[in-house]
């Protein structure tokens, strides 16, 4: 299928236009060249700095142009000012606002006047200008009063609900942001109790069991001394009694042989003889030599009892006293545990107030403890999460109503966070509404001009 060729939209002629087209044509070139050299300001790359100047220079020849047939119009007018003033009368927009029938009445009746007659009668005087722009300012001033009354209304009605709705959010969120931190204090304070009361135990039984483990080896050490001392008396008497009963049998056998020698020498007739003597010397020397052995002997046996007692009280003291000390060894480590884990979690300075000066010695030292942290990561956490939420609520007002309305509105406020907003922001909303306030003053400028217009032609009609 063949392309369809684009229509091109015919463009009228610079010598076409009237002066005022020509006037609003130049004003539209310069906004486009203004803009067009900010945006050349900004370009990038040299290739689109390049193109925009060679728009920029297009424009400015056109304006140019524009002028030059301006120029070349007034010229016209003033070599020819009856025909001019009637060409530019039948172009008006207050010619062409009347009737096709009103408009050949005034053809044909400005057509008969003489050129001078015709020019004064196409002119209004600054009386009659000024009459009509009252006339048309009157009618037209309370109805977009009325436009412009409703539309401020319903921009400062959606401020207020949005600033409430704003303000509503900021209160909840410090009412929750309060309460999470007296609900994590809460929480903190009970877990100290319960750590505070655990650490409590677990020294009180750790003690228990240790006193009562050297309690029941003390009372079994004195038992065993007291049964050991018991044993060696006991057997002391049994060799003093053994002691006894020999000296005494060795006394009766040294008594019966000193008499069997006495008789045996007074049968001999050695009663009184130096044989006797001597004898009965041997005899109580050999006497005096048994007692001797035999005191000897239990004076041994006493010894082997004594030192073996002793020997016995050693050991079972030596060995009660290291079960005491490993029962103390493991309370050190029962406490050691049980103070180094609050430690851990209600920190040093949070430990050391609930132990004497002697288990001291087990702390670690230096340790914040969990559960403070804890806390602290906690209060942390909530004092971000209220930060975010309130940095959202309040960049999307500022997206709404713009940085000038939140400084206004809220910039002397205390919000309980650190917040500086974007600079320069406009606001979608205020953009709305300052578009819809221009809006209305233009439309009621174009309807104003067309009120003119229309008045103007009525009082060209009403000089007939």
């Amino acid at each position: 299928m063949a392309k369809k060729k684009k229509k091109k939209k015919k463009k009228k002629k610079l010598k076409k236009l009237s002066k005022k087209d020509l006037r609003l044509r130049r004003v539209k070139q310069a906004k486009q060249i203004k803009k067009l050299k900010k945006q050349r300001a900004k370009a990038k790359t040299p290739a689109r700095k390049k193109q925009l100047g060679k728009q920029i220079k297009k424009k400015q020849q056109q304006r140019l142009k524009a002028g030059e047939v301006i120029e070349r119009k007034k010229k016209a007018a003033k070599a020819v000012p009856g025909k001019q003033s009637l060409d530019q009368f039948y172009s008006s927009d207050s010619f062409k606002t009347l009737s096709p029938e009103q408009q050949q009445m005034l053809k044909e009746y400005v057509g008969a006047m003489d050129p001078a007659s015709a020019k004064k009668f196409t002119e209004l005087s600054k009386v009659e200008k000024k009459q009509i722009r009252k006339e048309v300012k009157d009618a037209y001033a309370k109805k977009y009063k009325k436009q412009r009354k409703r539309l401020d209304k319903d921009y400062e009605e959606s401020l207020a609900l949005d600033i409430q709705q704003l303000e509503r959010e900021q209160e909840n969120a410090a009412t929750d942001l309060e309460e999470a931190l007296a609900n994590n204090d809460t929480y903190t304070a009970e877990q100290v109790r319960y750590y505070q009361r655990t650490l409590s135990d677990s020294l009180a039984q750790a003690k228990d069991d240790y006193e009562i483990e050297a309690t029941r080896k003390n009372a079994y050490l004195a038992t065993r001394l007291a049964e050991i001392r018991e044993d060696m008396e006991l057997g002391l008497g049994r060799i003093s009694e053994d002691e006894a009963m020999t000296l005494k049998s060795l006394e009766h056998d040294y008594g019966q042989q000193l008499d069997a020698l006495q008789t045996n020498m007074a049968q001999r007739g050695l009663a009184f003889s130096g044989i006797r003597t001597e004898a009965e010397a041997e005899e109580s020397e050999e006497y005096q030599d048994l007692v001797t052995t035999a005191s000897r002997a239990a004076q041994r046996e006493r010894e082997d009892i004594e030192t073996e007692s002793a020997r016995q009280e050693y050991y079972e003291s030596t060995s009660v006293a290291q079960d005491i000390e490993d029962a103390l060894r493991r309370y050190g480590y029962s406490a050691s545990d049980a103070i180094q884990a609050s430690e851990q979690f209600l920190g040093t300075s949070g430990t050391t107030g609930l132990i004497g000066e002697d288990l001291q010695q087990y702390l670690i030292g230096e340790q914040t403890g969990a559960l403070y942290k804890g806390q602290e990561d906690y209060e942390k956490e909530a004092q971000r999460t209220y930060q975010r939420g309130m940095e959202s609520a309040l960049d999307l007002f500022v997206g709404q109503y713009g940085t000038k309305k939140y400084k206004e509105k809220f910039g002397g406020r205390d919000l309980g966070l650190d917040y500086e907003p974007l600079k320069g922001i406009k606001g979608q909303y205020t953009k709305e509404y300052r578009r819809g306030r221009a809006d209305i003053k233009e439309q009621r400028a174009a309807d104003e001009a067309l009120a003119r217009q229309q008045l103007r032609g009525y009082k060209y009609l009403s000089r007939i």
